[in-house]
C-alpha cells in the first residue's frame, strides 16, 4: 500500500500497478491524472477537487487502465470534484465502490468502438452535476449501477439498473453506431423516465418503482404494473407465467445485430413480423393465426408451429410442441373493425378486424403502435436481409 499527500500524485498511480493508493489529506490538482494500470484509489474520508475544464476528466481511466474507487473511512466522506470539466472519464474498467462525484458530468463512460469503450460499474455513491438540470452521467459504454444516489443519467448505449435512486432516466439518441443499446431495469426507483423520440435503445422493465407509470410496452414478459398507495409510486412486479420471456421491438436493419438469447419474443416492426429464440435459434413466423376461443385452440388436432392470438381473451400463445402462454389478458379488449377511436386506453387492446392488425395506445406518443399483424406476403429480398 502507498500513502501520499500532494506530491507527485501521477507518479504515484503509475507506481501502484495491482495496489492501493491511499489518499492521507486533501488533493487539489492543476491537471489530469491518467490511469493506464490496475490501481485502487482509496479516497479515505478524503477530497480530490480541481478546476479546469477537461472533457477527460480530473480522473481519466485509459484504454488500457483498470481503477476502483474505494472508501474506507467511517464518515464515507471521500470525493472527487471539478466545478469546471468532468469529475472523471472512462474509455477503460472502472468499479466505484463509495465516494461522492461532483462535475460537469461526475462520470462520462466514454465509446470509440464496440472494442473501445468504457465498463463500469457503481456498487455505491453519489452523483452530482455542476450545472443545475444536466446530466449527472452520461453514459455512452457499459454501465451497471448496483446502488447509489444519482441526478440525471443520459444512456445511449448499455446499461443495468439492479438499485439505487435515481432522479431522471434518458434514454437518448447515440451518435455513433455501438452494436446494440439496451436499458434493462431490475430495480430502484427511477423518478422520471424520459425515451427521446428516436432513441432506438430497447428497453426492458422488469422491476422498479416508478413516481409515473411506465409504458407498458417496455415491461418484460410476465411483468405488471402495481400502484402502491404507502409509496404513492407504480411498483413493477414480476409473475411466474412468462417469467424467462422476453419482448423486444427493434427494425429489420438492426435485427442481426441483436444476440440471440433462448426466450426472446422479437416484434419486427417494419416488417410486421415476429422472430421467436429458442434452442439457441432464431426463428421468423409470417402470420398470427386468429381464433375465437381457447377451446379452439386445445381442439386443435395438429397445431402448426407458430403463434395464435385468442380473441376470446386476448392472449397470445406460442405452439412448437407444446403450448406456451407468452401474454395474459389486458383489462379491456375494443373491438373496432376497420376504424379505431380518434382516442386510445394504454390498458386496452385493439383488434381491427379488417387489417388483422393488433395494436394497444403510446400516451407518450398519442398513437396507436401496431404489435402484431397478419402478414401474408413477404418478398425473398426481406428474408435475405434479415440473414445477412
Amino acid at each position: 500500500m502507498v500513502s501520499i499527500g500532494k506530491d507527485n500524485f501521477q507518479a504515484m498511480i503509475d507506481a501502484a500497478t495491482d495496489a492501493t493508493v491511499k489518499l492521507t489529506n486533501d488533493i487539489f490538482l492543476t491537471s489530469r491524472i491518467t490511469v493506464s494500470n490496475s490501481v485502487t484509489l482509496d479516497l479515505n474520508g478524503f477530497s480530490i477537487s480541481s478546476d479546469f475544464d477537461d472533457s477527460y476528466g480530473t480522473v481519466y481511466i485509459g484504454p488500457n487502465g483498470a481503477l476502483t474507487i474505494a472508501d474506507t473511512s467511517t464518515e464515507k466522506t471521500g470525493r472527487i470534484i471539478n466545478m469546471s470539466g468532468n469529475a472523471i472519464g472512462n474509455y477503460g474498467s472502472l468499479t466505484i465502490q463509495e465516494g461522492t462525484f461532483i462535475g460537469t458530468y461526475a462520470l462520462y463512460n466514454f465509446y470509440s468502438s464496440d472494442l473501445v469503450k468504457g465498463i463500469a460499474t457503481i456498487q455505491h455513491g453519489s452523483f452530482i452535476s455542476a450545472v443545475e438540470n444536466e446530466p449527472s452521467i452520461a453514459n455512452c459504454g457499459s454501465l451497471v449501477i448496483n446502488n447509489g444516489l444519482f441526478g440525471i443519467i443520459d444512456t445511449s448505449n448499455s446499461l443495468t439498473v439492479k438499485d439505487g435512486k435515481i432522479k431522471t432516466l434518458i434514454l437518448g439518441v447515440a451518435d455513433y453506431n455501438p452494436q446494440i443499446q439496451e436499458t434493462i431495469i431490475q430495480g430502484g426507483q427511477i423518478d422520471r423516465l424520459i425515451i427521446r423520440e428516436s432513441s432506438e435503445n430497447i428497453l426492458t422493465i422488469k422491476g422498479g418503482s416508478f413516481k409515473e407509470s411506465p409504458g407498458e410496452q417496455y415491461l418484460s414478459a410476465g411483468a405488471r404494473i402495481a400502484y402502491d398507495e404507502g409509496t404513492r409510486l407504480y411498483k413493477v412486479i414480476l409473475s411466474t407465467p412468462n417469467e424467462g420471456v422476453k419482448v423486444i421491438a427493434t427494425s429489420s436493419s438492426r435485427i442481426k445485430e441483436l444476440p440471440i438469447k433462448t426466450g426472446q419474443l422479437i416484434f419486427i416492426q417494419d416488417l410486421k413480423r415476429i422472430a421467436f429464440d429458442f434452442n439457441n435459434r432464431r426463428v421468423f413466423y409470417n402470420q398470427i393465426v386468429e381464433l375465437e376461443t381457447d377451446y379452439d385452440r386445445v381442439s386443435l388436432e395438429e397445431p402448426l408451429t407458430g403463434y395464435y392470438f385468442i380473441i376470446e381473451t386476448a392472449t397470445l400463445w406460442h405452439f412448437k410442441g407444446e403450448w406456451i402462454q407468452i401474454s395474459g389478458s389486458p383489462r379491456e379488449i375494443i373491438f373496432i373493425g376497420a376504424e379505431l377511436p380518434a382516442l386510445g386506453q394504454k390498458s386496452n387492446l385493439y383488434v381491427n378486424t379488417a387489417e388483422k392488425e393488433i395494436s394497444v395506445w403510446n400516451d407518450k406518443q398519442n398513437k396507436y403502435i401496431v404489435v402484431s399483424d397478419c402478414t401474408k406476403e413477404i418478398t425473398e429480398e426481406d428474408i435475405e436481409a434479415l440473414f445477412i
